[in-house]
């Protein structure tokens, strides 16, 4: 395995890292059944670690929190919470969120998530990680879901296309995409 936020992409050790799942049908500490599945699995994971271990992201990343759907879970009741109580507090450090959150019920939830093997493979987003790292980690994790976000809904589009549809309309459909892949690529420039 390896840290995905180093630069050489050192091996971090040996054994089995297993870790938050959040998704429905998986339990924490299960490997999901394919890689895909995996990996963004343990980008969620990433992604809320990054919030809660620097708060401080929450004002410049909040809205790409809230646009972020994560399967159903304690990791999205995690998300949710973060979200509400960032609303209330402006000035949370790392112990008061996480104090927050374990207030809510959440214990059991942010012990499996803040655990050191994430850190073996996430290291950017780890406590004593720098906050611009973890900004760019979490702002790479949202760019991804949300370009996967646009490949789907694209997916689904052309699904629905009739073969025989005029060339007027395969060009509104083509200009339609051009706007979305814009809109998708200057929101994170």
């Amino acid at each position: 395995s390896s840290d995905v936020c180093s630069s050489d992409l050192k091996p971090s050790g040996r054994g089995s890292k297993k870790g938050v799942g959040g998704e429905a049908g998986l339990e924490w500490g299960a490997s999901p059944s394919n890689n895909v599945e995996a990996i963004r699995s343990r980008a969620f994971e990433a992604l809320i670690a990054a919030f809660i271990n620097h708060p401080r992201l929450l004002h410049e990343e909040l809205e790409a929190l809230a646009r972020i759907e994560l399967p159903v879970g304690e990791l999205d009741r995690i998300r949710k919470e973060i979200l509400n109580v960032a609303a209330q507090d402006s000035d949370l450090d790392s112990t008061s969120l996480e104090n927050h959150l374990k207030a809510t019920g959440l214990s059991e939830a942010l012990e499996r998530l803040l655990r050191r093997s994430l850190y073996d493979h996430w290291s950017c987003v780890a406590p004593e990680a720098d906050r611009a790292e973890a900004r760019t980690i979490v702002r790479a994790i949202v760019l991804g879901w949300e370009g996967l976000a646009l490949l789907a809904e694209v997916s689904a589009e052309e699904a629905n296309l009739p073969l025989d549809l005029p060339e007027e309309e395969w060009a509104a459909y083509w200009n339609r995409l051009d706007r979305k892949s814009t809109r998708l690529n200057s929101s994170h420039l």
